[in-house]
């Protein structure tokens, strides 16, 4: 027997934008975090997020790039500016590997996404950030599945994209739909992975068809890559999560990466 789908999913196939009852309206705005900006990069990234669609946020660790993505998210399904949440990470270990995890597909993912997670949690709480999962607000989603994917007024947040690779990324920015936008993270100097990082090639491509106005591509479509596309590339002086780290990324943009070749 075919199962019957939820009036929900329905409504979002067709486009139907979810209304929020005015007694949880308020509950919802207690909840929102305002984001302070400690560095110029910071407000940048900021003002990206609230009006760019794609955005990638690269390089330099400990600059809050995470944070700042998953926050901003969090406060836009807090105002009913988007339905669904989407975590996505690649899954490449640090290290070796501790081997096949045990349990349901949230609960393989969980441990992958809690750099993410932990973000949300801030904003949602421990119970409502569950409650979001159970619902389907937040999903947690495998890089391998987003092929044929359509996402609709979703944020989608993809984490430690360097070591996404190009057909990942190719992959990846073709599933929205206009009502949805895409927040990509991830630092260079820690991939782990042998192949180019495709989150750094979507920027070399964009740049250049920006900047050379290629003929394949309309006045609509210019317009479109200059508004709708933006990255932020951090420095080491916008890291903000400690002393420490600040120094140990100065090391391994310089000496430790000399030391190593």
């Amino acid at each position: 027997m075919q199962q019957r789908r939820k009036t929900r999913e329905v409504k979002i196939d067709e486009g139907t934008k979810k209304i929020i009852k005015e007694k949880f309206i308020s509950e919802r705005e207690q909840k929102i975090v305002e984001i302070k900006a400690k560095t110029k990069n910071q407000e940048k990234a900021l003002e990206y997020l609230k009006k760019r669609q794609v955005v990638v946020l690269r390089n330099a660790s400990g600059c809050g790039k995470t944070y700042l993505a998953c926050t901003h998210a969090a406060n836009e399904l807090l105002r009913g500016n988007c339905e669904k949440i989407v975590l996505i990470r690649p899954y490449e270990m640090v290290g070796r590997s501790v081997g096949l995890r045990p349990g349901s597909g949230n609960e393989k993912l969980r441990p992958i996404m809690q750099s993410m997670l932990q973000y949300l949690e801030r904003v949602f709480g421990k119970n409502d950030l569950e409650l979001k999962i159970e619902s389907g607000a937040v999903v947690l989603e495998c890089l391998e599945d987003v092929r044929g994917r359509s996402y609709a007024n979703s944020i989608c947040i993809v984490d430690e994209a360097m070591n996404v690779d190009s057909h990942g990324i190719q992959a990846l920015v073709t599933r929205l739909e206009e009502t949805s936008r895409m927040f990509i993270c991830g630092d260079l100097a820690q991939k782990d992975t042998k192949v180019k990082s495709g989150m750094d090639e979507l920027c070399d491509v964009m740049q250049k068809v920006r900047e050379n106005k290629p003929d394949y591509l309309n006045e609509n479509d210019l317009l479109c890559a200059k508004n709708n596309f933006g990255v932020v590339s951090f420095t080491v002086d916008d890291v903000v999560r400690s002393g420490l780290t600040s120094l140990m990324v100065k090391v391994i943009d310089h000496d430790w990466r000399n030391y190593a070749s």
